[in-house]
């Protein structure tokens, strides 16, 4: 199995790095290799964009007094109809103390597509005063789309806060009917949705870096 190497490592300040991977081949899977832990941040961003079908296997390990923020992107740029297939099967394992991760999978589905999502966040004993989160957020442009999803947060260490959810959802049908009647076409609108979809559900990441994950997705 080849590796996936991210396409580049930014520090954009002492405080934090980013590291960014755009997957534009089909069926690509691997293993994510990150920086020496001598070398990461304190606080390390790990963004994946999905814009085709793809078949992806990743595992992380947070290091001590880390914070690790995966956010997983599943969208096309222009006419969202290009991921039909895929499969996202991530492992996170926490079993260093005072770790925050951040595990969030946000995708918008179309077109009688089938996505499996595999979320796996194992907490090991020596995880204390750790604090994890576990969020996946689907809207769905076609109702006759499948979603898979099977989440996982094993829990083996009492003094931690945990939490997970998911969420799957259609297109607000009423603000599809209002922007039509405004003269926006069908591309127009799921732009501005989605947009919005994401600006909800982004808030958390630093405003440069959200910006700069805006502009390449051209929303």
């Amino acid at each position: 199995m080849p590796n996936i190497f991210f396409t580049s490592f930014k520090t954009f300040n002492s405080n934090y790095g980013v590291i960014f991977c755009n997957f534009e081949v089909n069926s690509t899977q691997g293993n994510i290799i990150l920086p020496d832990s001598k070398n990461q941040p304190s606080k390390l961003y790990f963004l994946n964009l999905f814009t085709q079908d793809f078949e992806v296997n990743q595992e992380f390990v947070c290091n001590d007094n880390q914070e690790l923020i995966i956010v997983n992107l599943i969208l096309s740029e222009n006419n969202f109809d290009n991921i039909k297939n895929c499969t996202l099967n991530q492992k996170i394992i926490v079993n260093n103390p005072s770790c925050v991760v951040r595990h969030i999978t946000l995708g918008i589905q179309s077109n009688e597509s089938n996505w499996n999502l595999i979320p796996r966040v194992y907490i090991e004993s020596r995880a204390d005063n750790s604090n994890i989160l576990q969020l996946i957020k689907v809207i769905k442009l076609d109702p006759k789309s499948k979603l898979n999803c099977n989440p996982i947060l094993q829990i083996n260490c009492p003094e931690v806060v945990a939490k997970h959810g998911v969420a799957n959802s259609n297109f607000d049908s009423d603000s599809i009917n209002l922007l039509s009647s405004r003269g926006f076409n069908n591309i127009q609108i799921k732009k501005i949705l989605s947009r919005a979809f994401l600006e909800e559900n982004l808030g958390f990441l630093e405003l440069c870096v959200k910006n700069a994950l805006l502009k390449e997705l051209g929303i």
